[in-house]
């Protein structure tokens, strides 16, 4: 998550009022897809650093999910207990991140529109464990010095929406 822009004041005060809201604004650092349409979609429509990854992800008594790196090998592994899920009335918990990138050089907002309706939260989430195992996204998190997990969302029925890219209005002074 990253601040909006020409946000202003205290960065702790930014980051509670986007959850208040649910509307955040984001950079994506890495992006693997199962697919190759979504793979080619994603380089070269909205010029994400994305590539093609085996996902595996199952919802049951517990949470696990695998990511695997380049060439299959495991870059990203996690396992939790699965919170109590709800189950909310469409339109009932809608939310907007505001994906925000540079596209030929640049800078462009791309609105990702979601309408949950199968859904489960935690801050400061216990008995998570995630595992790296050294492909490009653990050692994204390793660069990054990410150590703590604040918050673990799990997400089992939702529509989206990406929209297409369009210039930030900020970068056009």
């Amino acid at each position: 998550m990253i601040r909006r822009p020409s946000a202003h004041g205290s960065h702790t005060l930014e980051l509670f009022d986007s959850v208040r809201r649910r509307n955040f604004c984001a950079h994506v650092l890495a992006l693997p897809v199962t697919t190759e349409i979504a793979r080619v979609r994603g380089v070269y429509g909205y010029q994400l650093p994305k590539w093609l990854a085996e996902i595996d992800v199952s919802i049951e008594s517990d949470v696990t999910a695998s990511i695997s790196a380049l060439g299959g090998k495991p870059d990203l592994s996690v396992n939790a207990p699965l919170p109590a899920l709800r189950t909310v009335a469409p339109q009932s918990h809608l939310g907007t991140t505001t994906m925000i990138n540079r596209i030929d050089g640049e800078w462009h907002q791309t609105l990702v529109q979601t309408n949950t309706l199968t859904y489960a939260e935690r801050f400061l989430p216990r008995n998570v464990s995630l595992l790296r195992h050294g492909g490009p996204l653990s050692q994204l998190l390793d660069g990054l010095g990410a150590t703590t997990i604040l918050r673990l969302d799990i997400v089992k029925d939702a529509q989206i929406v990406l929209n297409m890219p369009t210039p930030l209005e900020a970068s056009r002074s």
